[in-house]
């Protein structure tokens, strides 16, 4: 697609605004004063002047860079207003982000030849088999995998409900020891790492994994003197582990017959 590489540019600048280029000041003045931030203009008119400096190295039109620069500096501006008065949570990040981007593939339109109709057939050629399958393998392992392995562990649940969390071996547990849910991330994380290892064929980089769950499990177990309990974290660590491999390896097979 042509002037791809603007986009790419003004994503470049965008992360340099966004994360590198604002301080942790400026971000909890936002939120405690909102509409009333020193700071949250200043940060607009940053990510627009970027943008326009960015289109007008790019196009070398002046009316281009004027629309670019407008367009980001309002809706920067009211997109992290909004997200002034969210919590910041993971579900408001991903939302502004997106809201960025939207706003970013905008201004991209805006400034060159690009149509909406083109978009759809760059949209349309990127989203191709091996990448969906890819997106199937990742989507998998986390929530259906963590559902699966809470599902086969939930015969012990009564058994440990006052236990912390065991990592993926309490996705069946809640307790009021560790973070909320910490089993279940770890969970995903520790599958996600293996669908990526496997997909690029770093068997030997599992080890990695599960000597590091090892690791901090150690303690745990040591102290308890708990057969039960360390059957439990066994079966829930290998439960994991084998669901992240049975998931990259059909990955692997699924892109190889393609």
């Amino acid at each position: 697609m042509t002037d791809l590489p603007l986009l790419i540019l003004l994503l470049l600048g965008h992360l340099l605004g966004d994360f590198y280029l604002q301080p942790d000041r400026w971000v909890a003045e936002r939120n405690e004063r909102h509409s009333q931030s020193v700071w949250l203009p200043v940060h607009a008119l940053l990510h627009a002047t970027l943008s326009g400096l960015l289109v007008w190295a790019y196009i070398g039109t002046s009316n281009a860079a004027a629309i670019a620069f407008l367009v980001m500096f309002l809706s920067h501006y009211i997109v992290d207003l909004i997200k002034s008065y969210q919590a910041p949570t993971l579900k408001w990040l991903v939302a502004d982000q997106l809201l960025h981007l939207f706003w970013l593939v905008a201004i991209w339109l805006m400034v060159t030849q690009n149509g909406y109709p083109h978009l759809l057939d760059w949209l349309q050629a990127a989203l191709n088999t091996p990448l969906l399958l890819v997106i199937l393998a990742y989507l998998l392992a986390m929530k259906p995998a963590s559902i699966l392995i809470s599902t086969l562990l939930g015969r012990w649940h009564l058994d440990f409900e006052d236990l912390p969390h065991a990592d993926d071996a309490s996705e069946g547990i809640r307790s009021t020891h560790t973070l909320a849910s910490a089993g279940e991330y770890i969970g995903y994380i520790e599958r996600g790492l293996i669908v990526t290892f496997l997909l690029t064929n770093q068997i030997a980089a599992v080890g990695f994994v599960l000597a590091a769950k090892s690791v901090f499990r150690f303690g745990d177990l040591k102290d308890r003197h708990d057969r039960k309990f360390t059957e439990y974290v066994m079966i829930g660590t290998f439960a994991s582990m084998a669901t992240g491999f049975v998931i990259g390896l059909l990955l692997k097979l699924g892109l190889e017959a393609l």
